[in-house]
């Protein structure tokens, strides 16, 4: 009796482009929505994440897009977040920090709706279409958080100079205590000299914190692949 040999098949893990901003990022998108959606089919991606900037414009049409194409819509927003101690002797409005946050369901679909309507419905004019942390609170629910990559806090705390590594240590508690378990520490290499040592840095607060790693690239433009 022969016996067959079982198979052994090697599973691949997958990049998932979470960044990619459409036009809809108004001033900085230019990848139409349909024109995203084709490009992860083309590249057999099984699911793609749409984080245009302050707004939820194209929320419907990419999640209808994808799920024509067989594709996870994975459906975020760039938020930018206003902290008491991000003045670097600037004002908050010059700062563009910024925070991912991604939907994980129907709770957190709600929640993001009521945060992209706090940046401009009601808010303090002095913080330009930014939110503080005071105003994540109780709106966190069912969101998946990143932390926001170069021009999020973090980054701009552990930048070589800044001497902030302290306040950076406090933000990541506050952002992991406000999204309990679901608080990624975000890595991403654009080719900018002071990547290496800040990079080295958020590892090593991820690792002293107990919080995951993520790595993210940001498209603006359908050229660039996700890139």
């Amino acid at each position: 009796m022969c016996s067959k040999r079982a198979q052994v098949t090697e599973i691949s893990p997958i990049y998932i482009p979470l960044r990619n901003h459409s036009a809809y990022s108004l001033l900085e998108g230019a990848i139409s929505v349909e024109r995203l959606v084709q490009l992860a089919v083309e590249d057999g991606l099984p699911a793609l994440g749409l984080t245009d900037t302050s707004n939820l414009f194209g929320a419907m049409e990419f999640s209808l897009t994808a799920q024509r194409a067989r594709i996870q819509p994975i459906l975020g927003c760039q938020l930018r977040l206003a902290h008491p101690s991000c003045s670097f002797g600037h004002s908050l409005s010059s700062l563009p920090l910024t925070i991912l946050l991604f939907v994980q369901n129907a709770r957190g679909n709600s929640n993001l709706v009521k945060l992209v309507s706090r940046t401009t419905v009601g808010q303090d004019s002095a913080l330009h279409g930014q939110l503080t942390l005071d105003q994540l609170e109780g709106l966190t629910d069912g969101l998946i958080a990143l932390s926001g990559g170069r021009m999020g806090p973090l980054n701009q705390f552990l930048a070589p100079g800044t001497r902030r590594q302290n306040q950076a240590i406090d933000l990541a508690k506050t952002l992991a205590q406000l999204f309990e378990g679901r608080f990624y520490i975000e890595l991403s290499r654009y080719g900018y000299g002071d990547e290496e040592a800040v990079e080295s840095q958020l590892i090593s607060l991820a690792f002293d914190l107990h919080l995951p790693l993520v790595a993210t690239q940001e498209a603006f433009f359908s050229n660039g692949r996700y890139v």
